[in-house]
Order: structure tokens, then C-alpha cells, then sequence
């Protein structure tokens, strides 16, 4: 994995985790982001570690 994938990941866990604790529900955080069910499960997975 390349340097710029690694700080868009970083990036993109940063942001579900301020929209999480804002208390927003998943659907709203993945329509916010563009992103699909299936990375935000990923992402969700690697902010909880």
C-alpha cells in the first residue's frame, strides 16, 4: 500500500469516527461520504483497533 492510500485511509477513519461520535447513524455517514456499505464496514473495522 502506497503512502497516499495509507493518509486517504487515515483520512477517511478520522472522518467516521468525528460523524460517528456526533451520533449519526451509518446510513447517513456513508450517503455523506459517497462511500459504499462494504468500505464503510472496513473503515469501521480499522477505527476500532
Amino acid at each position: 500500500m502506497g503512502i497516499k492510500q495509507t493518509v486517504e485511509i487515515t483520512t477517511m477513519i478520522g472522518r467516521v469516527k468525528k460523524l460517528t461520535a456526533l451520533g449519526l447513524d451509518d446510513e447517513t455517514i456513508i450517503s455523506m461520504l459517497g462511500i459504499t456499505k462494504e468500505e464503510f464496514e472496513e473503515i469501521k473495522k480499522y477505527s476500532a483497533e
